[in-house]
Parts: structure tokens; C-alpha cells; sequence
């Protein structure tokens, strides 16, 4: 008819079959419920004590239906309509299959709830523990969990909005314009996203999941377990804070990835540019691929890095073994903490830098390359460039550095074995402290200076070279070059040869002193105790002891003194 109204109060079953323009059906009372209606309003509604359990079925087509379930026992509903409404309130499972402009279902209680939405915006709401099941197809689809239980969801739309409070895991499926998934509780929680823009979010401990497509996404987690997510988007922001293993894809024009938290951190980069950083004990590894990348890690544990772009930073502040591989037009490494440290990096321009004790070793290739080390602890370089190398060591350990530059400046501050070996225009050698040295330059100008005790040995060829060593020890020095300056202050055994144009060498203080010249001019000079013996061979030699001690000189040229 055009308008149908049953009402039943009291216990016991209703079944019914209701066709007209509006169509109500009421029942009030424990007992099951099962109509099917037709109609250009259908409304149902069905009231039962909790103490008694009433299960509820309806099928209803129209311009409008409602369901309204309130009590213990199962509520299924199939729905098609312009909009269709389903509320259970109390526990049971709920099922909702409901086709229309606009679907809502609303279940408050316990018991699984599942819900097939297809419409032009979809509402499925679950407040109670248990099973949360959705479908959902609109142009707008909001799926909203409130307590224990897993909740499970595919959504497709223009936005989709996903969000479980409570303990449980959590997972869904979403493809729209924005996708939105947010889950706060203990638990997994697992998204697919496909979408403009995508924001994941997880609040818990629990392992969490996120594999994400968009121009833009957000994928935030808050707590230990876990983490992993793969990011394709023109931006990628990534974040974990708490304990637990974290790895990342993230592959964008711009991606930043933060870690706070303990464990395992490792991500894959490649953008325009990167920016990975770590705050916690636990290894930490990076590979990047981008014009600008750069790699923070602050805490304890291995920090691997390899990392290709125009500009790469890599900065460890902790202790733990450190390596870095950096390929790009400027590479900028930094450690402050013990443990060995790694790096091979080719640039226009490489600065490595380790505060710390343990060993340092870099393999550096560029225009320009930096090696700083202040610490205790053996260092290690091997530095070739088109323009220049520079190399420190300040700190006890032995010292090898290997240069090739126009110019070449190493430096050893403490006490410690040094060797070093440099091929340039300019080379400048220079070691404060006790402790054996071997040095061998080739370049057009050379200087080697050491101050402290222990042995030298310099080899050095090039058309000038500044030798100075300010301290006791023995001294052993080989030149070949047009002018030779060898000056020793100190006590000891003074052994040069010498060939050149113009040698000068000066020794003051006691020990021997042998010195054996080839050239034009050779200028030999001993302020001191001790033998010195001098062979020249030169159109003019001057040697000159002043001191108590045996003096034997030979000379062969146009004019001796």
C-alpha cells in the first residue's frame, strides 16, 4: 500500500514482506527479526533487552532506508537506496551490504562488524571490540574503529579516511585523491596507499607497514616495534620514534627520514635531495642517491653510508665503527666518537674529519681533500687531488699519509711513528712530537720540519727543500734539488747527502754530524760537541764547527773555506 506500519511488543519472532510508498516495521521484545521491504522509505527498528539475545535480518530497497538494531544478537542488512542508515547498538556481529547516494553503519558493542559500502559517501563506524571489516567505494569513505580487535579496509574514493583507537592490528587497502590512515594502539598496522596525497600514521608499539604512491606522503609511527615503508612520491617524509628496526624505500624529489629511537636503522634514498637522520644506540645504514644527501646519525653502533650526489654530508656523533663511501662534486664526513672510521670519497672537494680515538683511514680523490684527525689512534690517508691535499693528526698513534697534489700539507701533533710519503709543487711535512719519522717528497719546493725526539729519515727531491728538526734523536736526510736547507736543533747523530746547486746545512747542539755535498756552493755549519765530518765537491764549500770535538772535512772545488 502507500504506507505500511507494524508494530510487534513482546516476546517472540516477526517475519514480514512489506511493498508501498513508506514502510515502518517495529519490535519491541526479545525474538528474531527477519522483512523485507520495498518502498519509497523503509525504517526498521528492533528493541531488546541485553539480556536476551534477538537477531535482526532485513532486506530493503528504496529511497531511503533505515535500520536501527538496539540489543544482543546479529544484525545483517542488505541496503540499496539514495541513502541508507544501519545502527546496531549493543553486541553481536554486524553485517552491512548497502548500495546507495549515501551509506552509514554504525555498531556500538562488541562483536565482529563488517561492512560492503558502495555509494557516493560511505560512513562505517565500529565502537566496541572485535573483528572491523569494510569495503567501501564513494567518492568520500571514512572508516572509524574505537576499540580491541583487528580492523581490515578497502577503500577507493577521492578521500579516504581510516582511523583505529585501540589495541589490534590494522590493515588497509586504499587508492583515492588523499588517503588518510591513522591508527593509535598496540598492534600492527599495515597500508597500501595509492593516492595524491598519502598520510600514515601509527601511535603504538607493534610492527608497522607502510607502501605508499603518492606526489606527497606522511607516514608517522610512535612507538617500538618494527617499522618499515616504501615511499614513492615527489615528497617523502618519514618518521619513527621509538625502539625497534626501521627500514625505508623512499624514492621522491625530496625525502627526510627521522629516527628516534634504538635498533637497526637502514633506508634506500634516492631523490633530489635526502636528508636521513638517527638519534639512538644501534646501527645505522644508508644508501643515497640524490643532488644534495645528507646522513645524520647521533648514538652508539656501526653507521654505514654510501652515497652518490653533487654534495653528500655524513655526520656520526657516537661511538661505533663509521664507513662512508661518497662519490659526488663535494663530500663533507664528520665523526666525533671512538671506534674505527672508514671513508673513500671522490669530489672537486672531500673534508673528512674524526674526533675520537681508534684508527682513521680515508681514501680521498679530488681538487681539494681534507683529512683532520684529533684523537689517539692510528691514521691512515691516502689523498690525491689536481690541486691540493691537507692532512692532520693531532694526537698520539702512528701517522701514514700518502699525497699527490700541487700541493701537499701533513701535520702530526703528538707522539707517535709518522710516514709519509707526497708528490707535488709545494709539500709541507710537520710533526710536534716523539716518535720515528719517514718521509720521501718529490715536488719543486719541500718542507719538512719535526720537533721532539726519535729518528728521521727523509728522502726528498725537488728544485728547493726546508729541512728542520727541532729535537734529540738521529736525523738521516737525502736531497737531490738546486737549493738544500737542512738545519737540526738538538742532540744527536746529523747524517745528510746532499745534491745540489746550493746545500746549506746547519746543526746546533751536540752529537756527530756527517754530511756528504755535491754541488756549486755547500755551506756546512755545526755550533756544538761532536764529530762532524764533511766530503764537498763544489766550485765553493764553507764548513764551519764551532765546539769541542773531532772535525775532518774534504773538499774538492774552485774555492773552500
Amino acid at each position: 500500500g502507500g504506507f505500511n506500519v507494524i508494530t510487534q511488543a513482546g516476546a517472540g519472532d516477526i517475519s514480514s514482506v512489506l511493498l508501498g510508498g513508506a514502510n515502518v516495521l517495529t519490535k519491541l521484545g526479545a525474538g528474531d527479526l527477519v522483512t523485507g521491504m520495498f518502498g519509497g522509505a523503509n525504517i526498521i527498528t528492533h528493541l531488546s533487552d541485553e539480556t536476551e539475545t534477538a537477531n535482526t535480518t532485513a532486506i530493503a530497497l528504496g529511497g531511503a532506508n533505515i535500520l536501527t538494531k538496539k540489543g544482543k544478537g546479529n544484525a545483517l542488512a542488505v541496503m540499496g537506496g539514495g541513502a541508507n542508515v544501519l545502527t546496531h547498538i549493543g553486541d553481536g556481529n554486524t553485517t552491512g551490504v548497502m548500495l546507495g547516494g549515501a551509506n552509514i553503519l554504525t555498531k556500538v558493542g562488541k562483536g565482529d562488524t563488517t561492512g560492503i559500502l558502495f555509494g557516493v559517501g560511505n560512513v562505517l563506524t565500529h565502537v566496541g571490540d572485535g573483528l572491523t571489516l569494510g569495503v567501501m567505494a564513494a567518492a568520500g569513505n571514512i572508516f572509524t574503529k574505537v576499540g580491541e580487535g583487528t580492523s581490515i579496509a578497502a577503500m577507493i574514493g577521492a578521500g579516504n579516511l581510516f582511523t583505529h583507537v585501540g589495541k589490534g592490528d590494522a590493515w588497509a587497502l586504499m587508492g583515492g585523491a588523499v588517503n588518510v590512515f591513522t591508527k593509535v594502539g598496540d598492534g600492527n598496522a599495515l597500508a597500501l596507499m595509492v593516492a595524491a596525497g598519502n598520510v600514515f600514521t601509527h601511535i603504538g608499539d607493534g610492527t608497522s607497514v607502510a607502501l605508499m604512491l603518492a606526489k606527497g606522503n606522511i607516514a608517522t609511527k610512535v612507538g617500538n616495534g618494527m617499522t618499515l615503508a616504501a615511499m614513492i612520491g615527489k615528497a617523502n617524509i618519514f618518521t619513527h620514534i621509538g625502539d625497534g628496526n626501521t627500514f625505508a624505500a623512499l624514492i621522491g624529489g625530496a625525502n627526510v627520514l627521522t629516527k628516534v629511537g634504538n635498533d637497526l636503522t637502514a633506508a634506500l634514498m634516492i631523490g633530489k635531495a635526502n636528508i636521513y637522520s638517527h638519534v639512538g644506540d644501534g646501527a645505522s645504514i644508508g644508501l643515497f642517491a640524490g643532488e644534495l644527501n645528507v646522513m645524520t646519525k647521533v648514538g652508539n653502533g656501526t653507521t654505514l653510508a654510501a652515497m652518490f650526489g653533487k654534495a653528500n654530508m655524513m655526520t656520526h656523533v657516537g661511538d661505533g665503527l663509521t664507513g662512508v663511501l661518497a662519490l659526488g662534486e663535494a663530500n663533507i664526513v664528520t665523526k666525533v666518537g671512538d671506534d674505527f672510521m672508514g671513508v673513500v670519497a671522490a669530489a672537486k672537494a672531500n673534508v673528512i674529519t674524526h674526533v675520537g680515538n681508534s684508527t682513521t683511514a680515508a681514501v680521498l680523490l679530488g681538487k681539494g681533500n681534507i683529512l683532520t684527525k684529533v684523537g689517539k689512534g692510528t691514521t691512515v690517508g691516502l689523498l690525491i687531488s689536481d690541486v691540493g691535499n691537507v692532512m692532520t693528526h693531532v694526537g698520539e698513534g702512528t701517522t701514514v699519509g700518502f699525497a699527490k697534489g700541487k700541493a701537499n700539507l701533513i701535520t702530526k701533533v703528538g707522539d707517535g711513528t709518522g710516514v709519509n710519503a707526497v708528490w707535488g709543487e709545494a709539500n709541507i711535512l710537520t710533526q710536534v712530537g716523539n716518535g720515528d719519522r719517514y718521509n720521501f717528497a718529490k715536488g719543486q719546493a719541500n718542507i719538512v720540519t719535526k720537533v721532539g725526539n726519535g729518528q728521521e729519515v727523509t728522502v726528498v727531491q725537488g728544485d728547493a727543500n726546508i729541512i728542520t728538526h727541532v729535537g734529540n734523536g738521529d736525523d738521516y736526510t737525502g736531497a737531490w734539488g738546486k737549493a738544500n736547507v737542512i738545519t737540526k736543533v738538538g742532540d744527536g747523530r746529523n747524517v745528510v747527502l746532499a745534491k745540489g746547486k746550493a746545500n746549506i746545512v746547519t746543526q746546533v747542539g751536540k752529537g756527530d754530524s756527517f754530511n756528504a755535498l755535491w754541488s756549486e756552493g755547500n755551506v756546512v755549519t755545526k755550533v756544538g760537541d761532536g764529530m762532524q765530518i764533511t766530503a764537498a765537491k763544489g766550485k765553493a764549500n764553507v764548513t764551519t764547527t764551532v765546539g769541542n770535538g773531532l772535525n775532518v772535512t774534504a773538499a774538492h772545488g774552485d774555492a773552500n773555506i
